[in-house]
């Protein structure tokens, strides 16, 4: 009896854990969010050690390894991040054949986070793959189960998407984030706080890509409704920067598609605003975008 109780012990500390490194994220603290996931990875250790068949324990210990890999790639440490999602790819792949209806969704989301981070470790080919066949395995689910499975159908293809476009892969990132676009189109009146990011990533980036083909018209049609959704998740979550970032982007190119179709007062605000924005920040920007917005704001002083 005492075993059980010390075992109760951990396991709720292990929880808190988890739950304390996810709030620690969303304030981008995110060495500290690595640590605290590091101690609750730990606990699960010595609790397989008082009860070895524990159910479980392999799927605790694989949900702090998939947000371990994000903690540690967002704060530099881009390979140890790359092994913890490897990790929970493969403990997933696992669970999956013994679960598949609980834990196939769970090896998709680990294999596309393996994606982002492999990309950011120079290993484009194996980032692609992994990608890939997360978008894969959505689609069949997708496929099987549209409505329990659309929205994170629409997720991987968005994530996918952005690896595409990070990778110069253009016109397979176009097609994806089109994809994913038009079921965000579909559900914008009910988009609930879970799919707004994704939503907001998916117009964003299709807005530049329909821009750089000339197509201003849908482009402007797209960073207005990225704009609109970044702010109706910021107005929920005030405290978010990774939201207020998001946002920033999306104002870059908001402005410079409103500055195409001359509504030069609006882009102006707009763009003062990203500014403004990238003024509050704790880091540099590495993107170039800020330049190209100081650029758009002195043409636009000129004409306004």
């Amino acid at each position: 009896m005492p075993q059980r109780e010390d075992f109760s012990h951990l396991y709720e500390r292990c929880s808190e854990l988890f739950q304390e490194s996810v709030r620690l994220a969303d304030h981008m603290r995110f060495a500290e969010a690595a640590d605290a996931s590091g101690e609750a990875l730990d606990l699960i250790q010595r609790m397989r050690r008082l009860d070895p068949a524990h159910p479980d324990l392999l799927p605790q210990e694989m949900a702090l390894l998939y947000n371990r890999a994000r903690f540690l790639a967002s704060d530099g440490q881009v390979h140890e991040g790359m092994e913890s999602a490897a990790r929970a790819v493969r403990g997933y792949r696992d669970l999956a054949t013994l679960d598949p209806d609980r834990f196939t969704p769970l090896y998709a989301d680990a294999l596309s986070r393996l994606g982002q981070y492999q990309r950011d470790a120079g290993s484009v080919p194996d980032a692609i793959a992994s990608s890939a066949r997360s978008v894969e395995i959505y689609r069949g689910l997708v496929a099987d189960q549209p409505d329990r499975y659309g929205s994170d159908y629409a997720r991987i293809l968005t994530q996918h998407g952005r690896l595409l476009v990070n990778t110069g892969r253009i016109p397979r990132a176009h097609e994806a984030l089109a994809e994913a676009a038009g079921y965000y189109r579909s559900v914008l009146r009910s988009l609930s706080a879970a799919q707004a990011p994704y939503c907001a990533v998916a117009f964003t980036k299709l807005a530049v890509i329909l821009h750089n083909q000339q197509r201003y018209d849908e482009a402007l049609s797209y960073a207005e409704d990225a704009v609109r959704v970044w702010r109706r998740l910021i107005e929920i979550f005030p405290d978010n920067l990774s939201y207020q970032e998001g946002l920033t982007e999306a104002l870059v190119y908001h402005a410079t598609a409103l500055a195409v179709h001359r509504r030069y007062r609006q882009a102006l605000t707009e763009a003062e605003e990203a500014i403004s924005a990238y003024a509050r920040r704790s880091h540099p920007d590495t993107s170039g975008r800020l330049a190209a917005i100081l650029n758009l704001r002195d043409q636009l002083l000129q004409v306004v």
